[in-house]
């Protein structure tokens, strides 16, 4: 499932009350990201209560500023994390049709492929294990 905001808050403080589609919500300030020349209007807290969900489930406002959903995910309080990493997070075998997407650079993946053909499993064998061990 791709990750997105289903909700969406601004308030002058310039802070987000977000609801994801996975469930997670909460409270975040996003002050300190709003540098550069595209966020001069958004500085501005009566610009800044414009923000609204793009197209692609991230936060955006009128003059074309956005921020990332990773970014504003990361931001989210940790109760409000998913259950990635998560000791008891259960992973059992059943198969499922359910989807995990993980972006990760080309020099990443080659380095968790060697590390999982090291300790006899496949890629997404040795993913779910590392999730389930931390």
């Amino acid at each position: 499932m791709m990750i997105r905001i289903i909700e969406c808050t601004a308030k002058p403080d310039f802070t987000l009350q977000l609801k994801l589609n996975d469930g997670r919500k909460g409270l975040i300030n996003i002050e300190h990201l709003l540098k550069g020349k595209i966020y001069e209007p958004v500085r501005d807290s009566r610009y800044f209560v414009l923000a609204e969900i793009d197209d692609f489930g991230s936060i955006c406002w009128p003059n074309g500023a956005d921020i990332a959903i990773e970014t504003l995910v990361e931001l989210l309080p940790a109760e409000s994390k998913s259950l990635v990493g998560n000791k008891n997070a259960q992973i059992d075998d059943e198969p499922r049709n359910e989807t995990i997407i993980i972006r990760v650079s080309s020099t990443m993946k080659n380095n968790f492929t060697h590390q999982a053909s090291k300790n006899g499993k496949n890629l997404s064998s040795w993913i779910l294990h590392k999730l389930n061990a931390s």
